[in-house]
């Protein structure tokens, strides 16, 4: 892209890029209300499912529905997944230090063996190894998504040019396009294939488009490239004309900018019995869904503890200051009615600031990360859906690092 092709690109260019992110901006927050939602309505099947599955022989019929049930709802909790980490790839972020430039690599050998022989293709690579911090999974998706673009754009032959490098910015461009260095890496994947109609540009960034004759789930898989790039301080522009081609630039610092990435929080599991974990104290549990309250009190039950519910924030915090010493452990929703999670476990350790808390919440990471921001303990967070085990996991682990602490 010379200076003269960029110039004439940039006088759109502005009013794009700030409807691009007004549109993910918008999707965003349908995303946040989809991901709670949803996974509070998912969780009390992928709950009872696994209490059938542990109360039954292993080799009963029982057991096989049951877990053919709890399969069935990872799946679908998989696809929103899915969906989710397109609009939000901060979602799940898993940063390591890699070489970006292996897995370009890796991606283009695979992408080669799927294209027929009676194909005639080109292929023009130029992929240097690149050392980034972030999330290699984020990024091989990405790869493939652009690589299975350019593969339906050359179904009929043609040439593919890829390539992966350090690129220089004036400090012009680098405003216009919104990019946080002025020597981003360059991620380019261009082909002379079919193009895209000039009548749904417009549309490409979107999480559900395609311009195939048969969507696949997430469409193109832009908008994940999109994000991707975003949370990498970059910008992604797409060139293209029908039947001349089309040509992404993917330009990214090779660390995330973003604030909302998620750090994960690793805690060791100390494998101990309900005796020895809680001894002659209450659980309180405190969740705004009926549905979700009654399957967590019964995953509570079934291990012998002693459990008080409520469906009120509020009157759960006058419950426990009246009885402060009777609890030997909060256990929380985050996004409720009334006074929040974050809010009432403020006061409750207002109360008792030694008692061990976790959170169990349908809200996307980068939102709860956001919502805790302001607690000054770290918190144990499981989301929902979640099973009998893996609840059980994270009481256990919050547990036992209050007893080694002692």
């Amino acid at each position: 892209m010379n200076n003269n092709d960029f110039n004439d690109l940039i006088t759109p260019l502005n009013k794009e890029l700030e409807e691009r992110e007004r549109r993910l901006e918008s999707l965003s927050s349908l995303v946040n209300k989809l991901a709670h939602d949803f996974n509070n309505s998912l969780s009390p099947f992928t709950g009872w499912f696994s209490i059938i599955k542990e109360e039954s022989p292993q080799d009963s019929q029982t057991y096989i529905y049951a877990q053919k049930g709890e399969d069935v709802s990872k799946k679908v909790k998989e696809m929103l997944e899915n969906v989710i980490s397109s609009v939000k790839p901060e979602r799940r972020f898993n940063p390591v230090k890699f070489n970006l430039g292996e897995i370009v690599r890796e991606e283009l050998a695979k992408w080669k063996q799927q294209i027929p022989s009676s194909v005639n293709l080109e292929v023009y690579d130029d992929i240097q190894d690149c050392q980034i911090f972030s999330d290699p999974a984020h990024w091989r998706r990405a790869v493939s998504n652009l690589l299975d673009n350019a593969r339906y754009g050359l179904a009929l032959g043609g040439k593919l040019e890829i390539s992966l490098k350090e690129d220089f910015l004036s400090e012009e461009k680098r405003r216009e396009l919104g990019v946080v260095t002025n020597t981003p890496w360059l991620l380019l994947v261009k082909d002379n294939g079919l193009g895209i109609p000039a009548d749904v540009m417009d549309k490409i960034f979107d999480p559900f488009f395609s311009t195939r004759s048969k969507n696949n789930s997430l469409g193109l898989g832009l908008t994940h490239v999109y994000g991707l790039a975003r949370l990498h301080g970059g910008q992604v522009i797409v060139e293209s004309e029908v039947d001349k081609g089309t040509a992404v630039y993917v330009w990214f610092h090779t660390e995330p900018v973003r604030n909302s990435v998620s750090e994960n929080q690793q805690y060791d599991q100390t494998a101990q019995d309900k005796a020895k974990l809680l001894p002659g104290k209450k659980v309180l549990l405190v969740d705004d869904d009926p549905l979700v309250l009654e399957v967590l009190k019964a995953f509570l039950q079934k291990r012998g503890f002693n459990v008080v519910v409520s469906n009120n924030s509020k009157a759960a915090l006058e419950y426990f200051k009246k009885h402060p010493d009777d609890f030997g452990i909060v256990i929380s929703d985050i996004r409720m009615a009334g006074m929040n999670g974050i809010e009432f476990v403020k006061n409750i350790l207002a109360v008792k600031g030694d008692i061990p808390v976790f959170f169990i919440s349908g809200e996307r990471d980068d939102v709860i990360k956001g919502l805790m921001s302001s607690l000054n303990r770290r918190i144990k967070v499981i989301k929902k859906p979640c099973t009998f085990s893996e609840f059980y996991k994270a009481l256990e682990e919050v547990l036992g690092q209050k007893q080694n602490s002692q």
